[in-house]
């Protein structure tokens, strides 16, 4: 498992891995398939995604959102990642939001993102 761009094998990762990782598995090589990348690199990509998604969340319990609630979360973190490379104008008409709006998701998403990289001291 230490190298599985190179070394894929879904199916040990089929027979030791718990249900949820092989759902998952199977769900992130679904998602590379019709995207159009072809099947043998599928296999080898979805086994380090899903590998490596489980070292850094593996043991945690967390909330996974979808629905309207995943769609907000991933506008917001897109539109904090253009901040600075497109007018705020341009944003505010390609969500269909108001320039007020999408300073106040810049905002948000900035607080968020520094309290991930520099915790509190208290």
């Amino acid at each position: 498992m230490d190298n599985l761009l190179t070394t894929p094998d879904s199916s040990t990762a089929r027979s030791k891995w718990p249900e949820t990782l092989v759902q998952m598995l199977d769900g992130v090589h679904a998602t590379l398939l019709r995207i159009g990348m072809d099947d043998e690199r599928a296999a080898q990509v979805s086994l380090t995604i899903v590998h490596d998604h489980a070292n850094n969340f593996g043991g945690c319990q967390y909330y996974l959102p979808k629905g309207d609630e995943l769609k907000r979360a991933l506008r917001d973190r897109e539109i904090y990642r253009l901040a600075g490379k497109t007018d705020v104008a341009v944003l505010a008409q390609r969500y269909n939001l108001s320039m007020k709006q999408i300073w106040e998701i810049q905002r948000a998403q900035r607080t968020l993102h520094i309290n991930k990289i520099q915790p509190s001291l208290f």
